[in-house]
């Protein structure tokens, strides 16, 4: 014996109403140009890049004591953060374990 649910078939989404279409002022904006200053991105590069040599002993010992721990990359990338050493990315932090644990089994450190 087959049971019917009271009710017909639920009812279809409604239909979103469609949006007045805004026109956008920008002025005098687009006609100036943009102002973009090249040289800011270069010094802040050259910056990280000075900072990144300076740390590059520690961040190997770092590295090095956490990878012979068998800490897990995940754990690491935790640590590397609240470390206080350069934080670029999560991806460099992961190319570096890569390139550390690989020094380790070949026997380099």
């Amino acid at each position: 014996m087959s049971v019917k649910h009271p009710g017909g078939p639920p009812n279809p989404r409604p239909k979103p109403k469609p949006r007045p279409k805004r026109s956008i002022d920008f002025g005098n904006e687009l006609s100036e140009g943009m102002s973009f200053d090249n040289n800011m991105i270069k010094i802040r590069s050259r910056e990280l890049e000075y900072k990144l040599k300076q740390e590059k002993s520690q961040r190997k010992e770092f590295f090095v004591q956490s990878i012979k721990k068998g800490m897990m990359n995940r754990d690491i990338v935790r640590a590397y953060k609240v470390s206080g050493l350069t934080y670029q990315n999560q991806f460099t932090i992961n190319i570096w374990i890569r390139y550390y644990r690989d020094k380790i089994k070949k026997g380099e450190l």
